[in-house]
């Protein structure tokens, strides 16, 4: 159902130079989000969509690694979902990010 965006997926890890495994995991992870959002339509999802599925996933049977690698992917590829969405309906992909949005996307300083 969702395999466009999965393609574009896998076509976003070889330019990233990403192991045929982490991109199997990032389509592993987008992919179980999908069936987690149920029927919201992909032009209605936010980042907040994608916060709330990692706090559920923390809350009921992830360990913070792999919470680490479902907000990787989810990260990564987010911005790659909402492209094709947005290229989709109007031709044109928005230049800048929301305050919240760049937040979001930052990389996480490790300690």
């Amino acid at each position: 159902m969702h395999e466009e965006i999965f393609e574009r997926i896998r076509e976003e890890c070889r330019i990233r130079n990403h192991s045929e495994g982490s991109c199997k995991q990032y389509v592993y992870h987008v992919s179980c989000f999908l069936k987690w959002i149920g029927d919201k339509p992909l032009d209605k999802l936010t980042l907040e969509d994608a916060r709330n599925y990692i706090l559920y996933k923390r809350d009921t049977t992830c360990i913070p690694a792999t919470c680490n690698g479902i907000n990787s992917a989810l990260s990564a590829h987010l911005l790659c979902l909402s492209s094709m969405i947005i290229a989709g309906r109007s031709g044109t992909l928005s230049a800048t990010l929301s305050s919240d949005e760049f937040k979001f996307y930052q990389i996480p300083k490790t300690v």
